[in-house]
């Protein structure tokens, strides 16, 4: 289950920050991909660490 959220949090993410950058800003095609990517796995991450931290505490 971890890895459908990791995958829906990724996905969701980089298409719309790849889409707010590419119609609505005049940034090249490819750092509006790259730029999405790393935003993409930095919040998948981050996610993930909060998460446990969460569970961490709880125990």
């Amino acid at each position: 289950m971890k890895f459908v959220y990791g995958v829906i949090i990724f996905s969701v993410t980089a298409l719309v920050l790849y889409l707010i950058l590419d119609l609505y800003t005049a940034v090249p095609v490819e750092a509006a991909v790259v730029t999405a990517l790393g935003a993409g796995l930095l919040l998948e991450w981050s996610y993930f660490e909060f998460r446990k931290k969460q569970q961490h505490e709880k125990e």
